[in-house]
Formats: C-alpha cells, sequence, structure tokens
C-alpha cells in the first residue's frame, strides 16, 4: 500500500534520532505508530518462518521414519544390537538411544536455524553459540531422567498387556 511504501523510506534509525531530540509530539505520534507497525511486520514474520520450520520439521520426521522402518533399516540395527545384549529392555533403551542420536544430528541443522539464528535476526536472544548448546543440553539431562523410566513403563506395559496395553494407561 501507499503508506507502508512512504514508511520505508525512512529508517528507524533515523526515527530514533529524530524521536531523541526532544519532540515529544514527534515521539508520541510518528515514532511510536511507526515502531510499532514495523515491530508488527517483524513478529508476523518471525511467527510464519517458526511455523513453517516447525512443519517442516514434523513432516521431514514422519518421512524418516517411515523411510527407517520400510527401508528395512530397523531390522538391521535391531540385529546388529542383538550381538550385544540379549535382554530386550536393554535393547529397547540402546535402539531409542541410536535412533534418538541420529535424529538429533540430522535435525541439528534445522534446530539452529529455527532456534539459534532467528531468535538472533529478530533480536529476540542475546546467548552465545556455547550457552544454547549447554541449555540444549540441559534439556537433554531432564528428558533422560524423566523419559528413561516412562519408555520403560511404556515397554512393561507393551511386553505384559500386549494388544490391551492401552488398558494401564486408560
Amino acid at each position: 500500500s501507499q503508506r507502508s511504501k512512504t514508511l520505508r523510506k525512512y529508517s528507524l534509525l533515523e526515527f530514533k534520532r529524530l524521536s531523541y531530540s526532544g519532540n515529544l509530539f514527534f515521539y508520541l505520534f510518528v515514532y511510536n505508530p511507526i515502531y510499532f507497525y514495523f515491530l508488527h511486520m517483524d513478529s508476523k514474520k518471525y511467527n510464519n518462518i517458526k511455523l513453517a520450520a516447525g512443519i517442516g520439521k514434523g513432516v521431514a520426521s514422519f518421512l524418516l521414519i517411515f523411510l527407517f522402518v520400510q527401508s528395512g533399516l530397523s531390522k538391521i540395527l535391531l540385529v546388529d544390537l542383538l550381538h550385544y545384549s540379549a535382554n530386550s529392555y536393554i535393547l529397547f533403551l540402546l535402539f531409542a538411544g541410536i535412533t534418538g542420536i541420529a535424529s538429533g544430528i540430522l535435525f541439528f541443522p534445522v534446530n539452529y536455524y529455527a532456534d539459534f539464528y532467528l531468535e538472533h535476526k529478530y533480536n529476540l536472544s542475546n546467548q552465545t553459540f556455547l550457552a544454547w548448546i549447554w541449555e540444549d543440553m540441559k534439556g537433554l539431562l531432564v528428558s533422560l531422567v524423566l523419559g528413561i523410566p516412562l519408555l520403560l513403563f511404556f515397554y512393561y506395559t507393551l511386553n505384559r498387556f500386549g494388544g490391551n496395553w492401552w488398558l494401564p494407561f486408560a
């Protein structure tokens, strides 16, 4: 529209410089509406990019899991893991761990883009790369502490109740 073309002629820095010159009228009626207009445009773009990255990651996860099972790689991995243990619970944890590590490696570029790069591009974070990695590692540790017992309980109910596995959860 004509209004957006007019607003884009001026950079936000020019408006900030003018607003800090002590002109209260300019600050209240010109700078603030324009600033919030640009801020709103950026937030919509940021949200759309994050949403697209999340949907893309979900679709890619589904396709990779489907291909992993259909191609027979999951059976090959299971046969290879049988050399290390005969205990089905340890096999389950090893299988889940290896597939989880592979998933983390495959989706690292998407996670980096959506969770680190975009946050910095839109000035939503001042976290360093190492701090971001450390935060993800802490989240992984909490997930392991909570997730392993839940996974083992779920696997136990699958083994114990077979097709009626859902009854303990109902």
